[in-house]
């Protein structure tokens, strides 16, 4: 497992890192690279948004992403 935290307000994901290593080339090589982030395990994304990075988790690990419906 490794933990990405996204956002200014640092939000902790924990996710499989075999996974997200397998689905984006970005974590393959923070992950499994040879920087800091491999070591500890962890990922910062402070620019990035708490909600879209939940809808990449969830496209990651469903295969699909479900948005609300408009009325």
């Amino acid at each position: 497992m490794g933990t990405v935290i996204v956002g200014f307000s640092k939000v902790p994901f924990r996710v499989h890192r075999d996974l997200i290593c397998y689905r984006s080339e970005y974590f393959r090589g923070a992950f499994e690279g040879g920087f800091a982030e491999s070591a500890k395990g962890e990922v910062s994304l402070k620019q990035e948004s708490v909600k879209y990075f939940a809808l990449f988790l969830a496209w990651l690990y469903a295969g699909k992403i479900l948005l609300p419906t408009m009325h």
